[in-house]
């Protein structure tokens, strides 16, 4: 897009400037320009297929802020019918050159800023369209292989309760077993004393024998 000139070419060039319009005629001048702008719009938008141009959507726009906020600034209204100064008329003209291109310059981040949103929404949906596809991925391939792996699983689990219970069987028949034993142990240690009882018993029960025949032998 062109930079645009000023709004008002003939205050910018060395020529001579045409006589100052005193009063309120200059309001009648700037409405002129206004309408004229407004109809290049319409003309534009009916050779391009309803868009208008731009730069003269931004020139109607600053025409507009021109006649609304700079004109009791820049033109000075005296009864008198006195036109305002060159300087004052300039500077306004200035002033509205500036405000055009601030308005040029804002409609130009707005259109970068829509083209961002919509390459970030194009972004977005490639990522959304992704997504579908690798969760159709999953549901088809991936999926089956996990219930698969689900149901191993749950079969090693099963398998593991299992062997869980028999060791816990085969560590209660160890305990039984160890007490058993334990009993047995007690059992012969008690049978042994009784034995050793026995075996002093008859011991001495041969002495007392042996010393009765020998005393009957002395007799």
């Amino acid at each position: 897009m062109s930079r645009p000139g000023p709004l008002f070419p003939y205050l910018a060039s060395t020529t001579p400037s045409p006589a100052l319009t005193p009063g309120v005629a200059w309001k009648h001048i700037l409405r002129e320009s206004t309408l004229r702008c407004e109809e290049a719009i319409v003309k534009s938008r009916a050779q391009n297929g309803g868009i208008a141009d731009r730069d003269l959507e931004v020139c109607e726009n600053a025409t507009k802020i021109l006649r609304q906020q700079e004109i009791d600034s820049v033109l000075v209204y005296i009864p008198t019918q006195v036109p305002a100064s060159k300087a004052r008329v300039a500077s306004g003209v200035r002033a509205a050159q500036a405000t055009y291109e601030a308005v040029l310059e804002r409609r130009r981040q707005e259109a970068k800023r829509v083209e961002q949103e919509r390459v970030a929404e194009g972004k977005r949906e490639r990522a959304q369209e992704i997504q579908r596809i690798v969760a159709s991925m999953m549901e088809e391939k991936v999926n089956p292989q996990l219930q698969q792996l689900v149901d191993a699983c749950d079969q090693a689990r099963a398998d593991a309760q299992r062997v869980r219970v028999g060791n816990d069987s085969v560590i209660s028949e160890n305990s039984q077993l160890k007490d058993n034993f334990q009993c047995l142990v007690c059992e012969h240690q008690r049978l042994a004393d009784e034995h050793r009882l026995l075996q002093q018993q008859h011991w001495y029960g041969e002495q007392q024998l042996a010393d009765l025949q020998l005393q009957r032998e002395m007799e």
